[in-house]
């Protein structure tokens, strides 16, 4: 069990950031890989309705897979002086393989659970020492933004974010699913609960990752 305290930052990528990065002697701990995440829910709603997450997501790289089946308890969010961070309480078990991930999917729907929406994203993912302390990024290509995500203790949040720049950036400590809702909303267009590439560019970004489509 893990306290995530996160927070968004939109428009920001990892061109800009890695030589940033470097300079603090950051350490990539996962390469860039193509992320895929199925959220599960009750036919009634019941997760959705008490702000609970069920996820499982599989994660692909050229010579291997992984996977994770996450369940996301709420929190009331955090007020700095910045801004709001998101906090929750996280579970999770570990998936070595896709046959791992298959029979998960399959657990969860004998439970009586059902998919109810997705979302894909290209990921990297660093870890920097602060003071002693250290903070995770995630940076992200998604079909409709990009992004940078940091989790960390606060006072340690709101310094790297200075010192990588992102202060400069939108903020956010919304869900990327609520985000892009939101981006739905502002284009005209109607709410959507797959957020997925679309298949040219989802086949770009997968050979530039040496995955077949």
């Amino acid at each position: 069990m893990s306290l995530e305290v996160e927070r968004k930052y939109l428009g920001a990528s990892e061109g800009e950031l890695v030589p940033r990065l470097q300079k603090l002697q950051a350490r990539q701990v996962l390469a860039p890989h193509f992320e895929s995440n199925t959220v599960y829910d009750t036919a009634q709603g019941t997760l959705f309705a008490d702000h609970r997450l069920l996820r499982l997501r599989s994660r692909e790289w050229a010579d291997h897979a992984d996977g994770v089946l996450t369940c996301k308890l709420p929190m009331a969010d955090l007020i700095l002086a910045t801004g709001p961070v998101k906090r929750r309480e996280e579970l999770e078990i570990p998936l070595a393989s896709r046959e791992h991930i298959s029979n998960m999917a399959r657990i969860l729907r004998e439970l009586g659970y059902a998919p109810t929406g997705c979302y894909e994203k290209v990921r990297s993912s660093w870890t920097v020492t602060l003071d002693g302390a250290t903070a995770h990024l995630d940076m992200d290509t998604l079909p409709f933004v990009q992004a940078v995500e940091i989790e960390a203790a606060p006072d340690v949040l709101e310094h790297l974010e200075g010192l990588l720049g992102l202060d400069k950036f939108p903020l956010s400590a919304k869900s990327y699913h609520v985000l892009y809702l939101e981006w739905l909303a502002a284009h005209n267009r109607p709410a959507d609960t797959r957020m997925v590439f679309a298949p040219d560019r989802r086949t770009l970004l997968r050979s530039t990752l040496h995955l077949a489509d």
